[in-house]
């Protein structure tokens, strides 16, 4: 690569090398921005932009003296889980390769 500016090295060999890497880190960011609560807590005052977390939380009751219907809750949680679930099946292999630094 004699003669390679920055952009050429980066395109053509950093790129490629870190494809893994990136693919690693961008499922862990996705898991953790998708299980965050306070955040859109916070930043959010309208029910219809509140996320699926949120909306899960809001199956509990507020008073203390209400039962909370579980089959509910539990059939809201196990849907907030599939889009997780389905990132790690499908970029599995990639995260894999990129937390163990393997990659050509």
């Amino acid at each position: 690569m004699d003669g390679a500016g920055p952009w050429r090295f980066f395109v053509d060999i950093l790129l490629p090398l870190s494809k893994t890497n990136f693919a690693a880190l961008g499922t862990l960011v996705f898991i953790g921005a998708w299980k965050d609560y306070l955040w859109p807590l916070v930043a959010t005052n309208r029910e219809d932009m509140r996320t699926l977390v949120l909306g899960v939380a809001s199956f509990l009751p507020t008073d203390a003296t209400q039962v909370p219907e579980w089959n509910l809750l539990m059939a809201a949680a196990v849907v907030s889980m599939l889009p997780p679930i389905l990132v790690i099946a499908l970029m599995q292999r990639w995260f894999v390769k990129g937390l163990i630094g393997v990659g050509k």
